[in-house]
């Protein structure tokens, strides 16, 4: 399991340093659970100021994952409320705090429906 955890680190570390985090993004990749914690967990070791909307596919669902940064709680974006507003496109659900929730969709065929509506909200 420890080397699985690793893997995903890695990896994690590789999809952030593709998407541009230094502003709002949304990261959607096929993977495991174990990855989407490895990317909220590399986020906030970076003191990541703003917000993400992380989608992970693991075929089976959709494993959600939001943090906000203090730049993005300064302008009303909060962690908890956008799991909210997004799982349920996925029929999914989920929550947390304003820094950072989490969730799970049961339904892999909205995942690109799911990625467009999170672009829409962070833009």
């Amino acid at each position: 399991l420890k080397a699985q955890a690793a893997g995903a680190a890695k990896i994690a570390r590789s999809i952030l340093e593709e998407h541009d985090i230094s502003a709002n993004c949304v990261i959607a990749v096929e993977g495991s659970a174990a990855l989407l914690q490895e990317l909220l967990s590399t986020l906030k070791q970076d003191q990541f100021e703003h917000a993400a909307f992380l989608i992970i596919n693991d075929q089976e669902k959709l494993h959600l994952g939001a943090i906000c940064g203090p730049f993005a709680q300064s302008n009303k974006l909060m962690a908890g409320h956008l799991l909210q507003s997004l799982a349920p496109i996925a029929g999914g659900k989920g929550g947390g705090k304003s820094d950072m929730a989490r969730g799970a969709a049961p339904e892999i065929t909205k995942f690109s429906a799911l990625k467009k509506s999170a672009l829409n909200k962070l833009s």
